[in-house]
């Protein structure tokens, strides 16, 4: 019987590992997205020679090119440290899954009758 508990157990840490993936997974889109407009709105404002205007709140006000890259810089990097960090994880949220699945397998060989 206990092992029939070790077996539920680690179908919990399963799902709880798959979940947490998935959670992981939602949250590297998010950040690669607004890596992406980091990017794009770099590439513009470098390649802009007219007047650079940029939102605030809800009204788009004037500004000055260098304070602006800097700014989009800065971010960047935010960015590219918060995705670092989501990748580790993820990559650490795998491999535990991935013992977990492997555990569950032998556990479910091993009750498995051979002919």
């Amino acid at each position: 019987m206990s092992s029939d508990k070790a077996v539920q157990e680690s179908f919990e840490q399963l799902q709880y590992y798959e979940h947490s993936l998935q959670q992981l997974l939602a949250q590297k889109q998010h950040i690669q997205i607004e890596h992406a407009e980091i990017e794009n709105a770099t590439r513009e404002v470098t390649a802009t020679k007219g007047a650079i205007f940029k939102m605030v709140g809800g009204v788009m006000v004037q500004t000055e090119r260098e304070p602006t890259l800097a700014e989009l810089g800065e971010r960047m990097k935010q960015i590219t440290s918060h995705l670092e960090a989501i990748q580790k994880q993820e990559k650490a949220l795998m491999e535990q899954a991935h013992a977990v699945r492997q555990t569950l397998q032998k556990a479910v060989a091993a009750r498995t009758p051979t002919k």
